[in-house]
């Protein structure tokens, strides 16, 4: 019997901003039917690659920085064993999350829904822990992007607990395309800092 391996890409370029700094990143998710696989650059000499099940939770990623790891994440069952610059420690976790580098695709899966709100954990590398998150629903707008005009749903992202605490109160802003999968086509967060789609294609 010949099994035969189907692979379908997307490809993503966003600009994004920071004050007066700008930059260009690219991400390419392959889908292999049982996992994906996202894959991101930019224009800055950072780069990473991370692998993640059907539904954008996190099982391995490595991150460089102009060549050099900077960061490793591994699933082992209870959680993610997590390396950055050299020092290694465990997160423990019941389950696979999201990080804070795959949270935004991850959420293209929300329930869509004005006021529609859910709780989740979410590994953030540098705390080389599990923080809680809130996220609702605000409505749609129409959104502007290099790429195009997008009705979209806007969520707002928040920490809950404690770690709105150490996030001292800052909100993270996304809007999905209403139509087809739900494409991340604008983020923002509440210091001004954000990226918006400038071109997609598929191959």
């Amino acid at each position: 019997m010949i099994t035969l391996f189907i692979t379908a890409a997307l490809h993503l370029e966003y600009t994004a901003y920071d004050k007066d700094v700008k930059a260009t990143f690219w991400v390419t998710v392959t889908d292999y039917g049982d996992s994906l696989k996202m894959y991101s650059k930019n224009d800055k000499g950072l780069e990473y690659t991370a692998v993640m099940d059907k539904k954008y939770r996190l099982l391995w990623l490595e991150k460089y920085q102009d060549g050099k790891e900077k960061t490793k994440e591994t699933w082992t069952g209870d959680g993610y064993q997590v390396r950055m610059w050299g020092t290694e420690k465990k997160a423990s976790a019941s389950k696979p999350a999201a990080d804070r580098h795959t949270i935004a695709f991850f959420l293209a899966g929300f329930p869509f829904g004005e006021g529609v709100e859910r709780n989740y954990s979410l590994l953030v590398p540098e705390l080389f822990s599990m923080v809680e998150v809130n996220v609702k629903c605000l409505g749609k707008e129409g959104v502007s992007t290099p790429a195009g005009d997008f009705s979209a749903w806007k969520l707002q992202m928040k920490g809950r607990g404690l770690t709105n605490l150490i996030l001292l109160g800052k909100r993270f802003y996304l809007w999905y395309d209403e139509a087809g999968s739900h494409l991340l086509v604008k983020y923002e967060d509440s210091d001004g800092r954000g990226f918006s789609l400038s071109k997609s294609w598929e191959d």
